[in-house]
């Protein structure tokens, strides 16, 4: 992103110091590019969105399209405004992403049902996580794991593997854990997790180390040998959060 994110800021230098008011740069380029490259922005950061939105009217118009509020990063975004005086303007804002088919919005919202009803919709969960939303991917992979089917557990696993490919297992459990953390805790066992381990013999296995109190904190160090017992370990995690 940091080449995009590095043009958009010179072309915005630019056009604020034009003493003309001339829209030459940017603006001159088709609305479908313009569109393109504001969304590019606004899916890395959600502040440069709105210095973006100030910079000019036609920023600040350009800017509401609906496929920006569909890929702008929430990452920065509390679950819940820390300051009453944001609440409205903050509810506003992501109304705006969920009407535009914002996939975070989407995944936050599924994540508070939830956590009031552990039977929440896993298909819901499923088609976020098949639109490329990885910690849905992550969510769901890891809930299928739960069951005792076994063909549920195969999905499970597929899911993971391609989450363990692009290095971000450890990433998606973070930020599970951390939206988890703000919400109002409901103690139930709609979901109960099944006591088979993938790994058949994890005492012998040469993946046992995760076993023997060595955390994985980082998805460079994602290096167990046996995926088995890697996600056995990741099912330990992941089951504590939400005291399966």
């Amino acid at each position: 992103m940091d080449a995009p994110r590095s043009l958009i800021k010179k072309v915005i230098e630019a056009q604020t110091h034009n003493s003309y008011g001339s829209s030459s740069t940017i603006m001159s380029l088709p609305k479908d590019l313009q569109v393109h490259l504001f969304s590019m922005v606004a899916s890395d950061s959600i502040v440069d969105l709105f210095n973006l939105k100030i910079c000019c009217k036609d920023f600040l118009d350009l800017a509401e399209e609906k496929y920006i509020y569909q890929l702008v990063s929430l990452d920065t975004v509390p679950l819940f405004p820390w300051h009453p005086d944001l609440k409205d303007k903050q509810s506003s804002f992501l109304q705006l992403c969920r009407e535009s088919g914002n996939l975070e919005i989407l995944f936050r919202d599924w994540l508070l049902e939830f956590n009031k009803n552990r039977n929440s919709c896993l298909e819901i969960l499923r088609e976020i996580s098949e639109k490329g939303h990885e910690t849905a991917k992550y969510m769901y992979g890891m809930l299928l794991l739960c069951f005792e089917d076994e063909e549920k557990r195969k999905e499970g696993l597929m899911q993971l593997r391609l989450l363990r490919r692009s290095k971000c297992v450890i990433t998606c459990r973070k930020k599970v854990e951390d939206l988890a953390s703000h919400c109002w805790r409901v103690n139930r066992k709609e979901v109960v997790r099944t006591l088979k381990t993938l790994c058949h013999n994890p005492m012998q296995c040469n993946g046992r180390r995760v076993y023997w109190g060595w955390p994985l904190l980082k998805d460079e160090e994602d290096d167990i040998p046996c995926e088995y017992c890697r996600f056995d370990y990741e099912l330990n995690c992941f089951c504590s959060i939400f005291n399966l």
